[in-house]
């Protein structure tokens, strides 16, 4: 009975201990608050970001996104070889860096093409003078080879038409094979064509404030792929470690990336009618 009573009583002291901690927090980050609404205060201190708007690899210059140095120097990190935040290349680091292109390469494809999807555009404008021409004519189609129009393309996402009847999307159109789009024959007006790109690659060479042509939440998974594939031969349970966050933030991707992309593509809420009746 009285080890009950001293047990209840601890948690009753416990509970009261959490309480005074949190409106002990609530009332300092009041006076906080007050303290820094005042402009002596702010002059003296400078302006302090709130923290929504304090992001992963924003600077001032890039905003959201990531250059190759910023993934090169998260790589070292991870595996441990660096712990600055300066790209140090020295006869530890240099093996690492040599190999880091083509582990990105491989990280950015997977990302590009089953994650989150490069969105771009291509246009066809029938109505200047140096309209293109089509790559074949046949049964009343030209044809267009689209990887010729656009050297990264992945795959077609849509269409707009844009002529002496409007704007708007364009569906009277065929593919054929990996790339061949065919258009009527006498079609005239200008064609913006959205597709799904191939990311850029990098290379030895390239320029380390080159921008990562990424979505930033695609772009902020390449190093740990490339600190899961490299860290391999000196520690296999952490480079494991690695590979599996980022097939599970792969996973994510997917669903968020692709709702995302479906939130920004839409007509507005209006209604279209596909036989042009209505």
């Amino acid at each position: 009975m009285v080890r009950r009573w001293n047990e209840e009583k601890t948690k009753r002291r416990k509970s009261a201990a959490v309480v005074c901690t949190i409106l002990c927090a609530a009332v300092a980050a009041a006076v906080c608050r007050k303290e820094w609404a005042k402009p002596a205060l702010r002059d003296k201190l400078g302006e302090f970001p709130p923290i929504s708007s304090r992001r992963l690899g924003q600077t001032k210059k890039e905003g959201f996104y990531l250059t190759w140095d910023d993934l090169r120097i998260t790589c070292l990190q991870k595996i441990f070889e660096i712990k600055g935040d300066t790209l140090t290349q020295d006869s530890n680091t240099q093996q690492y860096i040599k190999s880091m292109p083509a582990a990105a390469n491989e990280a950015m494809l997977i990302l590009a093409t089953a994650g989150r999807y490069i969105r771009k555009c291509t246009t066809l404008d029938f109505g200047s003078t140096d309209a293109p021409k089509a790559d074949f004519s046949m049964g009343g189609w030209n044809g267009y080879d689209l990887k010729r129009l656009a050297p990264d393309f992945y795959s077609l996402e849509e269409i707009y038409h844009g002529g002496a009847d409007g704007y708007g999307l364009y569906q009277d159109y065929r593919t054929e094979g990996a790339g061949v789009l065919l258009l009527p024959e006498g079609a005239g007006g200008t064609f913006r064509i959205w597709y799904n790109a191939y990311p850029p690659k990098v290379t030895k060479e390239t320029p380390g404030n080159t921008v990562i042509e990424l979505h930033p939440e695609e772009a902020s998974m390449v190093a740990l792929y490339m600190a899961g594939q490299l860290y391999k031969d000196d520690d296999i349970s952490i480079a494991q470690i690695y590979m599996n966050e980022f097939m599970t933030w792969l996973e994510e991707l997917k669903q968020s990336g692709r709702t995302a992309d479906s939130r920004n593509n839409g007509n507005g809420g209006g209604f279209y009618s596909k036989s042009g009746w209505w």
